[in-house]
């Protein structure tokens, strides 16, 4: 079973209600990721460039990245989904940045790092949405009021331990499903920027330095 896979299932066997349709659309996510991963493969197989690098790099991070939202969505962990969550739209947010100009691509993995201002920036100016979200993802990865969840434990434990306790696992039926409406609004988002940016071809994935170059066998004895 595929990591996704394992994922998907833990959050749909949760206790959460939520409708298979969302999980499906969340399984396209994946789907379409190993397919971009297969297409940009083929496209220099045996050398990576700088650019090459940071669009793989921009696969696994917003791989991982949804991985985490979906595994603590099925936990109820909800300081870890907000903290993933907004990464995921810093994420859509660098893709779009480089889709202004393919030429960015490289910078994304150099040592002088771009500042994460001007990557914001950009996804607000597509998505005008995206600033609101952030800002509100912003204010529970923070520690500032609403991140501060507290949980009520069993009546039977209040005499002793007390009502509250910090290890309450647990999202609403009402939360876990807007958080999934964000997963598929932004992971969609995502694919889309990431498959128009490989539209490009083997001319966007060769920016850059050469970092690697393998050869075969068979091209050494040639």
């Amino acid at each position: 079973m595929l990591p996704e896979q394992s994922s998907l299932a833990n959050l749909n066997s949760s206790s959460n209600k939520l409708s298979d349709h969302k999980i499906e659309v969340l399984n396209d996510f994946f789907q379409r990721l190993r397919n971009l991963e297969n297409a940009i493969a083929r496209l220099s197989p045996l050398e990576l460039y700088e650019a090459h690098w940071a669009i793989l790099g921009i696969m696994s991070r917003s791989y991982q990245l949804m991985l985490c939202c979906i595994d603590q969505l099925a936990r109820g962990n909800w300081n870890g989904f907000y903290a993933a969550a907004r990464g995921l739209v810093e994420t859509l947010c660098a893709v779009v940045w480089v889709n202004e100009n393919t030429d960015r691509l490289p910078s994304l993995i150099q040592t002088d790092s771009v500042r994460i201002g001007k990557l914001l920036n950009a996804g607000y100016k597509k998505y005008p949405d995206l600033e609101g979200m952030y800002s509100y993802l912003s204010g529970i990865t923070h520690p500032n009021r609403n991140s501060h969840f507290l949980g009520p434990r069993p009546s039977n434990e209040w005499s002793e331990k007390g009502v509250w306790s910090p290890f309450n696992l647990s999202f609403s039926d009402f939360f876990a499903n807007e958080k999934i409406d964000l997963l598929v609004q932004v992971g969609s988002r995502i694919m889309d920027e990431l498959e128009n940016l490989a539209s490009g071809g083997a001319e966007v994935i060769k920016k850059g330095r050469i970092m690697t170059r393998l050869t075969t066998k068979k091209s050494t004895e040639a």
